[in-house]
């Protein structure tokens, strides 16, 4: 029989996709599955007789209400009916978060999706095909507890509402789960216990591990095509390793440039001047070959800037040049502007607060000396003699520890510098 697509229901439904749709007529193809598109994209086919196909509308990104051909295509020919299916704001479910956004792979992490337009119940919760198992819904929230998913990805979380297919989620990302395995779960490392100091650590290919907490000092951390990243809602993650080496495009990520690490984060390497040198690389030491070492933290547009006005002994506050976006608790230092014996007089200090325009920071102890800020006019020069202020704190660092069998404390000399070249020094 001639194909002919003759109606079609509903006529009407989510921005989100999912509604099923059902369309008559005769002539289709129960061999080889048609191709069913609602506007330009492609409808999932359930079932196919020569007289019915059923398949799940896709979703549209529009908004409001937005009218669209369906079309049947199959090696026959085609055929259109024009207009025939509406998406609808009114129709659509939002979901606008989830909390948290990430899991482990084994599954068990109870989520809290929120939203409008969910069904007090029969709500049905995917992750990535992933069944969510709900444990508690209502009209604007749905609780889950998440499955076990093969390998790690991050997608948006599909809510199915009854009678009104899929809810439309947001392109920002708020809606998304990332099923991603932590550092701190046994599941991550086999069942058998999470890592013990002085191992060596095989993040491989295809293994996209979370830093979710401190770790023990370990002998090696290889990551080898594999991705350790710092959990973002975590503070104070400290990673400790002798030798840390990415190869093979493997990725050590804190931060991106598009998405940056707020938190405290640190990297800490262990080792001494008679270690085991690591070929090429060395003691002591992060490698990376062929491979990616991610480090973005918060941004600060001004690390280094004058003093504006000259300040006292004794003063809290201190006014800048620049306005800065520095935090209370930071650590800075006011370069000294005395004489060529002057370099005690350089003083590092904590920041207690900042003004608003980030002009005036008051500092949680006094200053022990005199900084100036002062203009002097030679001729038709003016010359500025401004004590320099930087920003000593970072919320990301890598640093060395101190192994106190080569630490040795130098007594100070009995006698303070002597700045004249020809005096006799006390020490």
């Amino acid at each position: 029989s001639e194909l002919t697509a003759a109606s079609i229901s509903p006529t009407s439904g989510s921005f989100g996709g999912g509604s099923l749709i059902t369309i008559t007529g005769t002539g289709f193809d129960t061999n080889v599955d048609p191709t069913v598109t609602v506007c330009t994209d492609e409808c999932s086919i359930e079932s196919v007789t020569d007289t019915e196909i059923t398949c799940l509308a896709p979703a549209n990104s529009g908004s409001g209400t937005e009218s669209c051909d369906v079309t049947v295509t199959q090696v026959s020919g085609a055929s259109v009916l024009a207009g025939s299916f509406t998406y609808d704001d009114a129709l659509t479910p939002q979901v606008t978060g989830v909390s948290p956004q990430r899991g482990g792979t084994g599954g068990g992490t109870s989520i809290t999706i929120t939203g409008t337009g969910f069904a007090a119940s029969g709500n049905k919760v995917m992750v990535d095909g992933s069944i969510c198992d709900i444990t508690a819904e209502s009209a604007t929230s749905i609780t889950c507890l998440t499955n076990s998913h093969a390998g790690c990805i991050e997608v948006p979380v599909t809510v199915e509402v009854p009678g009104q297919g899929y809810g439309q989620t947001p392109d920002d990302g708020s809606a998304n789960f990332y099923y991603i395995d932590r550092w701190n779960s046994i599941w991550t490392w086999g069942g058998t216990g999470t890592p013990l100091v002085g191992e060596l650590i095989h993040i491989t290919d295809g293994q996209t591990i979370l830093l979710d907490t401190s770790t023990p000092v370990l002998k090696m951390l290889l990551i080898d095509g594999g991705k350790l990243m710092y959990d973002r809602d975590a503070n104070g993650l400290n990673l400790q390793a002798e030798y840390i080496l990415i190869i093979n495009g493997g990725s050590l990520e804190i931060g991106t440039e598009d998405e940056r690490y707020t938190n405290d984060a640190s990297i800490t390497l262990h080792g001494n001047v008679r270690c085991t040198e690591l070929p090429i690389y060395g003691c002591k030491t992060i490698g990376v070959r062929d491979g990616t070492l991610d480090l973005h933290g918060e941004f600060i547009p001004m690390t280094w800037t004058y003093l504006a006005q000259t300040a006292a002994i004794g003063d809290t506050d201190i006014t800048l040049k620049n306005g800065v976006n520095w935090k209370p608790g930071s650590e800075i230092v006011v370069a000294t502007t005395g004489g060529r014996a002057s370099m005690g007089e350089s003083e590092k200090k904590v920041i207690d607060s900042v003004s608003a325009d980030g002009t005036v920071v008051t500092l949680t102890t006094p200053l022990k000396f005199e900084h100036l800020s002062i203009m002097q006019t030679f001729g038709s020069h003016d010359i500025e003699t401004r004590a320099e202020v930087g920003l000593l704190s970072r919320n990301i660092k890598i640093k060395g520890s101190v192994n106190e069998q080569f630490v040795t404390e130098i007594p100070a000399c009995e006698k303070p510098f002597v700045a004249n070249e020809e005096a006799t020094q006390s020490c």
